[in-house]
């Protein structure tokens, strides 16, 4: 996380990691960051089946690549040496940690999309938003709406994430 970005709203996309303690040091570090928001993703709860990066072996986790959040945060970093894992010599293999803390199956809940909005604004400060992204219904953004939440993102993850697609979900808002 950096502060170099031009000066305009920043929000943190948050994918949720199964690990509380991970998921408050994430939120610590983005507002730290200077992050104005936080937007939790929704709508990528595994990684997408891509025939092309199958087939040429392409998949940056396994390749040590794609966990550098994870691997600067210093929870991950006590995780990793809790499970003897060590970036610099097995970089697969903590990259493959990051990617199954964050994704692989274990979906958010409504309850704990409250519970990272509520402890984003006890870091961040109750005038800074959380927003859903990944709504794909009307009865789920009102649902968002009816919890508080500030705003949401309507989509499917461009389109990788099931049988929906952002058109008919947009016709039903």
């Amino acid at each position: 996380m950096n502060r170099t970005s031009p000066k305009r709203p920043r929000f943190f996309q948050l994918y949720i990691p199964h690990d509380d303690e991970l998921t408050l040091s994430l939120l610590k570090r983005a507002h730290q960051s200077g992050f104005e928001g936080c937007i939790l993703t929704t709508d990528t709860p595994q990684l997408g089946w891509r025939h092309d990066d199958v087939a040429t072996s392409n998949y940056a986790f396994h390749r040590g690549m794609g966990g550098d959040l994870g691997f600067t945060d210093p929870v991950f970093q006590r995780r990793m040496r809790e499970n003897r894992v060590d970036p610099k010599q097995g970089p697969v293999r903590a990259a493959t940690m990051w990617i199954d803390t964050i994704w692989h199956g274990r979906a958010w809940s409504w309850e704990k999309a409250v519970w990272a909005r509520e402890r984003w604004q006890e870091i961040a400060g109750k005038d800074k938003p959380f927003l859903i992204k990944g709504i794909q219904s009307v009865a789920d953004a009102k649902k968002a709406a009816d919890l508080g939440f500030e705003g949401i993102v309507v989509g499917d993850h461009g389109g990788g994430r099931g049988e929906t697609c952002v058109e008919e979900s947009v016709g039903g808002f």
